[in-house]
């Protein structure tokens, strides 16, 4: 899968209709030129949700060259009301290539469904299609993080048989924090 790959469904979420039979929820495909402005308010959508929006710089014009391009620098899936086209999901992923085992990892940066379209198996199909596409690239895992406190999103990654990694804590050295230790004398 690549950005610029035609927008060839992978996958489709079904949920339970009142009837018993399966209705589909979503097509699940790689982004396109066209989803842009929808994945651009999903993204701003989790940002609110995550409390950073007043930090968010994602524009469409970067989605477009650091998604679209040759060598896309991320990747992401969406989920799509078959009717309306609506985006009512995403998953964005970017790999580390060389790893300790000498597999790629992808990571998992963010996903998000929309509250109206929750509980209807859209962020399980999202999740089962990257976790398709990492193995097709040969990724040896895929890791994400969690906000703290949400405890929705660890039962549900724990009902896709996921685990905790207790063995590592996520640390950072934000834009402040580099430009102190650069300017630092000790050196």
């Amino acid at each position: 899968m690549t950005s610029t790959d035609p927008p060839a469904r992978l996958a489709t979420a079904t949920s339970p209709a009142a009837d018993g039979d399966r209705t589909s929820a979503a097509d699940i495909r790689p982004f396109t030129l066209g989803d842009v402005p929808q994945l651009l308010e999903l993204m701003k959508a989790l940002a609110v949700l995550e409390d950073y929006i007043d930090d968010f710089q994602v524009t469409e014009t970067a989605l477009v060259e650091r998604g679209l391009g040759a060598e896309p620098q991320f990747h992401a899936l969406v989920a799509v009301d078959p009717q309306s086209e609506e985006l009512l999901g995403m998953a964005v992923a970017y790999f580390v290539q060389f790893t300790w085992d000498l597999q790629p990892t992808l990571y998992l940066k963010e996903m998000f469904v929309r509250d109206g379209a929750r509980g209807r198996g859209i962020g399980r199909s999202l999740f089962v299609e990257m976790a398709r596409f990492a193995r097709s690239r040969g990724a040896g895992a895929l890791r994400w993080m969690v906000l703290a406190g949400n405890e929705e999103g660890v039962s549900f990654y724990r009902s896709l048989g996921a685990r905790h990694d207790s063995k590592w804590h996520p640390w950072l050295l934000d834009g402040p924090g580099l430009d102190r230790l650069l300017l630092s004398r000790e050196i």
